[in-house]
């Protein structure tokens, strides 16, 4: 902590300095990437599924569709992980707020994995990308009709119709969701390409699971208390401000972990460099940091365990 800043303790400095390194670790990454694919190099699972997206035209506006999605994903982990740069340079610790913003990157992370999944074979990635748009609408429509928008879902449900016309004409299956009496709807259910298929609507508990491994499955449920605010979560707040750092830096470094390997691995990228340097972060992040002081003249200090409820 500095004069100029007393109620600033010094983990919240160094989480400061990690989230800043892991935001230009991505943006260096993400130049690697677009010079690899300039390049005309090998370029991993790109490469395969430019090939197996090339006879069909549909399957090709599919890729684009999951290229430009992973794209905004990617702006919006760094919108959220510079949100949680300001706060740890605020005068509080907002610490329920901060757990909503990384569930946020958790959630861009894991669809990220579900488009980007190396382990999957071309046409499931394929079948995937084109399944984007049909959910897109499948939720646009009713949000529409609710708003009383109903000339704009009337527009929207017309192309959907021509979307499912054409993605059928050019070598896909789409299957519908069936209402009570078994009768199908005009909302996709399943996009299948050359035998692989996938659902318009993600499971992220399923996502998690499949990207995760057991130790760090907590996550979702961990950082959904925060998000929908469960009492549980509002009343066990932490104890200092170093152990709320920690709880918001330490889960959003172990995302970074799977966002890092889900990219290298679809790229054909080593990830031991970046593995590396998050391990130097880490254990910044767990060895070092003390409370500081909460003066009482300073109300709003960072380190205030919560704020006081009425009657006590």
């Amino acid at each position: 902590m500095t004069e100029e800043e007393p109620w600033r303790p010094d983990l919240a400095r160094k989480a400061e300095r990690v989230i800043e390194q892991e935001r230009t670790s991505y943006r260096r990454l993400f130049t690697h990437l677009h010079d690899l694919i300039e390049s005309g190099e090998d370029a991993g699972c790109w490469d395969l599924d430019a090939a197996a997206a090339e006879p069909s035209r549909a399957a090709r506006a599919g890729r684009k569709w999951a290229v430009e999605h992973v794209q905004r994903l990617a702006i919006v982990i760094d919108d959220a992980a510079q949100t949680l740069w300001l706060m740890m340079r605020h005068d509080q610790m907002l610490f329920v707020p901060a757990g909503s913003i990384t569930r946020q990157i958790l959630e861009a992370v894991l669809q990220t994995c579900w488009l980007m999944e190396a382990s999957a074979s071309p046409e499931q990635r394929i079948a995937r990308a084109a399944a984007l748009r049909p959910s897109y609408l499948d939720e646009q429509i009713p949000l529409l009709m609710r708003l009383n928008a109903k000339e704009d879902a009337t527009l929207l449900a017309a192309v959907r119709r021509e979307l499912v016309r054409l993605m059928r004409r050019e070598g896909f299956r789409v299957d519908m969701v069936t209402n009570k009496q078994d009768r199908p709807t005009e909302e996709v259910r399943r996009v299948e390409y050359r035998g692989a298929s996938a659902p318009t609507r993600l499971n992220m508990t399923s996502l998690l699971e499949r990207h995760f491994v057991d130790r760090d499955r907590w996550l979702y449920s961990l950082l959904s208390g925060s998000a929908h605010v469960k009492g549980w979560f509002l009343e066990a707040p932490p104890e200092d401000a170093d152990e709320g750092v920690r709880a918001i830096m330490l889960p959003l470094l172990q995302i970074s972990e799977v966002y890092t390997r889900t990219l290298c691995a679809y790229f054909g990228l080593d990830e031991t460099p970046y593995r590396r340097a998050r391990g130097v972060r880490r254990m910044a992040m767990m060895r070092t940091g003390s409370p500081a002081p909460v003066p009482d003249s300073l109300e709003t200090a960072f380190g205030v365990r919560e704020r006081r409820l009425i009657g006590d």
